[in-house]
């Protein structure tokens, strides 16, 4: 426990001493490199730290060397992935080499984003951690390359720099297949949340209700029996357990972008992205096989976006501001703090043990359900 909570006190004390007071120096940007190195040795080191790191694990034991690596679509794991266990195997047969330069890949894009879209630095790093940092760094290590991309690839989407964006779409492609659902994106550049907005969910809504009793219907042919069952029931997680996930990235959103622009008329920071992820996390209320892993796109523009309300929030003289700024802040922190309660899911990182005192535990967090 204390190994993650060094980078959060690290942080409390980076908000306290720059972000509440409006202060700025070098020791600032020192500190903020202190912690991005600590988070790339702390992950990069890490053993059989993470439920999917063991399948990953097990799959470096027999990738290629960088001389003996070829360009293969087929395999499972894009080529992206595959080039990076190369490179790692090419210098040692040991996971942590590979670890150490998907650690520093992740910490130094992710660190990147945070400082290139928030002053609150410190308190967006402690923003991220609660929500996605663990899952991030140590479960979803293709598909996270791809988000990486996507996030550092913003500016060209947003300004509608086509050639450049999907370029950046085809490098997270390499990485994770997820990503294939980017090529559609620009079609959704223009959402907010406006009076088309809401018809747009009350269709959604509609269309995937209907949709679910359509895969229903055509899962009692014996063709599609297997296949389509495995569709409808991806909500297997438990009603809670969907519940909140519905509540972390739908009405969350949705009620904090809802009242910043109409009820306190702030701007929506990432508006954009913010609509879509509510229409992604509807949606995976109904089918999460499908839809679920999508919201891992957007959840770093939510984190920084409630950041930059509600830190400033918290400072501010009026008191409705205040008490909205107090009352995101512990929402979101109650949200997303109880997902690592959930079905014992802290375990896949506690206890935390490294290449030095190397340690194997059980991290099925789904087998006392």
């Amino acid at each position: 426990m204390i190994y993650y909570a060094i980078p959060l006190i690290l942080s409390l004390i980076g908000v306290n001493s720059f972000e509440f007071k409006h202060t700025s120096s070098k020791k600032r940007y020192l500190l903020w490199i202190v912690i991005c190195v600590y988070m790339i040795l702390l992950i990069g080191l890490r053993f059989e730290v993470g439920g999917d790191t063991l399948s990953y694990m097990g799959d470096y034991q027999w990738r290629p060397s960088l001389s003996e690596w070829e360009l293969n679509f087929l395999d499972k794991y894009q080529p992206g992935y595959t080039l990076l266990c190369a490179v790692g195997k090419s210098l040692s047969n040991e996971f942590y080499v590979f670890q150490l330069i998907h650690a520093t890949i992740f910490n130094v894009l992710l660190f990147y984003f945070i400082k290139k879209y928030t002053r609150y630095i410190f308190a967006a790093f402690i923003s991220v951690f609660l929500c996605c940092y663990l899952y991030f760094a140590t479960e979803v290590l293709r598909e996270v390359l791809a988000v990486m991309v996507f996030t550092i690839n913003y500016e060209s989407f947003k300004e509608g720099k086509w050639l450049k964006y999907y370029l950046g779409v085809v490098l997270a492609m390499f990485f994770h297949v997820s990503a294939v659902f980017l090529l559609f994106l620009p079609l959704l550049r223009n959402l907010r949340f406006n009076r088309n907005y809401f018809l747009i969910l009350l269709g959604l809504s509609f269309f995937l209700f209907l949709s679910r009793n359509i895969l229903t219907a055509i899962s009692s042919f014996p063709l599609f029996m297997g296949k389509i069952d495995s569709y409808i029931n991806s909500t297997s997680t438990g009603f809670l357990s969907d519940f909140l996930n519905l509540l972390r990235y739908f009405f969350l959103p949705f009620c904090f972008a809802i009242v910043l622009k109409f009820f306190i008329h702030r701007e929506v920071k990432f508006e954009n992205m913010l609509a879509i992820l509510c229409l992604v996390g509807l949606a995976s209320y109904f089918n999460y096989i499908i839809f679920g892993r999508l919201s891992n796109y957007f959840i770093l523009f939510f984190a920084i976006s409630i950041v930059d309300f509600c830190v400033p929030a918290l400072k501010s003289r009026r008191k409705m501001i205040r008490q909205f700024g107090a009352l995101f802040t512990v929402v979101y922190f109650a949200l997303f703090a109880s997902q690592f309660i959930m079905y014992k899911r802290y375990t896949r990182w506690m206890p935390y043990y490294s290449i030095f005192n190397p340690v194997s535990v059980n991290r099925d967090n789904y087998g006392d359900k």
